[in-house]
């Protein structure tokens, strides 16, 4: 079975940059708490915290849902509600990526004062960036997912590209709700 392998192989491939993603995304929230944890208080003040990060989450956790309902779906080869939980996957991904954008924009404006004085909450934006971009990459991969569904690719024994974008959605859940808490822990 050598497609079995391969298979398996990408898996691994998928995983093992997962973890490595998640080692660094640990380490720079942890610099960011020790670093912005020696600051005196005003040069943290952080401001306001804009009601968009909180809807764009939303839209963020109800795109798991819908990715891992599609999942459970194509494994019982029920491939209507397969391919409707993939797109509403879709729509909540780009949702949360234009509530996204508009909110960390005000986030940048009310913070842009306090960035020419220290540039600890360049740092935040600099995670938050590097989560966009690997969020962007997602929601390709997931677009591609969709299309594909809609070839009619999937089934109950070849859904292997379904689970990974599954994975690595939750795996990005998990880096922005820490981002997310780091933030309001710091405000």
């Amino acid at each position: 079975m050598p497609a079995r392998r391969v298979i398996v192989q990408v898996e691994i491939g998928v995983y093992l940059m997962i973890a490595s993603l998640a080692i660094f995304f640990i380490s720079g929230i942890a610099a960011f708490v020790i670093v912005r944890n020696r600051l005196p208080e005003t040069a943290t003040d952080s401001g306001e915290f804009p009601i968009g990060l909180w809807i764009s989450t939303a839209f963020l956790l109800a795109g798991s849902v819908s990715i891992q309902k599609a999942l459970s779906a194509v494994k019982r080869e029920r491939q209507k509600p397969f391919r409707q939980w993939l797109i509403l996957a879709g729509v909540m991904g780009t949702l949360f990526l234009v509530s996204q954008t508009i909110s960390l924009w005000q986030l940048l404006e009310i913070h842009w004062q306090v960035l020419k004085e220290t540039r600890i909450w360049g740092f935040l934006f600099l995670l938050i960036l590097l989560h966009a971009v690997h969020f962007v990459a997602g929601l390709g991969v997931l677009y591609a997912v969709i299309y594909y569904s809609l070839k009619g690719r999937f089934d109950h024994e070849y859904y292997s590209s379904v689970k990974m974008t599954a994975v690595y959605w939750h795996f990005l859940d998990v880096v922005w709700i820490a981002m997310l808490i780091m933030f309001l822990m710091t405000t």
